[in-house]
Parts: C-alpha cells; structure tokens; sequence
C-alpha cells in the first residue's frame, strides 16, 4: 500500500486539515484511504487516537470520514482537484452526520456566514446545499456506501495494522 492523503483547505486555498494515510483503493463509491490511529490525522478528530476511513468520490461534492464506532462525519467540499494520490478540496463547513441511527447537518449557520460574508462563492450555494441534503437522505436509507460498504473498508485498514 502507497501513502495518499487529502488536503482540506478554507476557499480559496487557506489550509484547514491535512489527512495522511494508506491507499486502500477504488471502488464505485470513491478512493478509500485508511487513517491508523498513531496517525496525527487519527488524532485530530478525537481526544482518543482512532482509526477511521476517509472516502472520496472522483467528482462529487463530498468527502466522507467512517470511524470505528459506526459513526459518518460527511464534509461538503468543492470537487477533489487529484495530484498522484492527493485529493485537495474547499471544505464548505457544512457536514453531514450519523453517530447511534441519528443523523444531522451541521454547521448550516456557519456555511450561510461564509456565503454572506464572501468566504464562499455564491456559486457553490445551490450544489452545497443540494449535496447536503442528498447525503442526509443517503444516510437515513441507509445507502450503500454507508451501510457496509464503508466498514468493509474499515475491515481492511485494521487488517492491514495487525
């Protein structure tokens, strides 16, 4: 397995997250790069370094972070823009969430400041917003790849980390 990873930045180019990993793969649904948990992309997200997985479809408005617990943490993004295995996007603050068969947007007051005060082009508005809104009904259907799919992912990472 090669080293991939994903650069999150504030538009237009400000850095925001930086997440390192191991190339797991393709599929359908996207890259998949697996995130061990000695990691410092593990420890970012959490008091306690976990694993996760992060998906990235080829041109879609989204990344997505699958953890060890069940739990999805969806960012709206710009499309990837791909150098070898490194995906840089605009991270668009609204996030999509599913932690215990809840699910939730988050962040929409903080995505509706950005596009007022000019930190998001007003373009991105209507794909950000559809985006959310499919991805929220996504995980409420419990649609592949967030029913099995991503876990089998996550199956692969710990493997590879025994």
């Amino acid at each position: 397995m090669r080293l991939a990873g994903v650069d999150l930045v504030k538009w237009p180019d400000r850095p925001h997250r930086r997440v390192d990993g191991l190339r797991l793969g393709e599929d359908a649904y996207g890259v998949w790069i697996g995130v061990p948990s000695d990691s410092r992309s593990a420890t970012k997200d959490s008091a306690k370094p976990i694993p996760y997985v992060c998906v990235i479809p080829r041109n879609q408005w989204w990344m997505g972070r699958h953890f060890t617990d069940g739990g999805w943490k969806l960012d709206v993004t710009t499309r990837p823009e791909w150098t070898g295995d490194r995906a840089t996007m605009a991270d668009l603050d609204l996030d999509v969430r599913r932690l215990h068969g809840e699910v939730w947007i988050e962040d929409e007051e903080e995505f509706e400041a950005s596009l007022r005060e000019g930190g998001t082009p007003g373009e991105f508005a209507g794909p950000a917003r559809r985006t959310a809104c499919e991805l929220y009904d996504s995980l409420r259907a419990d649609r592949e790849p967030f029913r099995s799919v991503g876990a089998r992912w996550l199956g692969i990472l710990l493997g590879v980390r025994r």
